[in-house]
């Protein structure tokens, strides 16, 4: 049995063979997703923002070509897209944060 490539695998049950690539593409997810962390968490330094919640998500689409001039879907490519959403708050009134977070630059 084989698994798309874009399967989520769970913890308890990893698969039993990954996909060709598979390895290299998992690992700059991996790599994206800790960048945009890095990103989300740069904001509460030197500012009063607390982060409060972040969503990860990750999307996959199955890749479209072009056959002269009809759209194909080709099996082995496919489009990966990482959302990253932030919310933040701060103790302090709207006018204060705002004024601290431009100072900070």
């Amino acid at each position: 049995m084989s698994r798309p490539a874009c399967e989520r695998y769970s913890l308890d049950q990893p698969p039993q063979s990954p996909p060709p690539g598979g390895d290299t593409a998992r690992q700059a997810g991996q790599a994206a997703e800790a960048r945009l962390r890095a990103t989300a968490h740069s904001y509460t330094e030197g500012t009063p923002l607390e982060l409060r919640l972040l969503i990860v998500e990750d999307h996959f689409t199955r890749g479209v070509g072009w056959d002269l001039f009809t759209p194909t879907s080709p099996a082995c490519q496919v489009s990966c897209r990482t959302r990253l959403t932030a919310y933040y708050s701060s103790p302090l009134p709207l006018a204060e944060t705002i004024a601290r977070i431009l100072d900070a630059g």
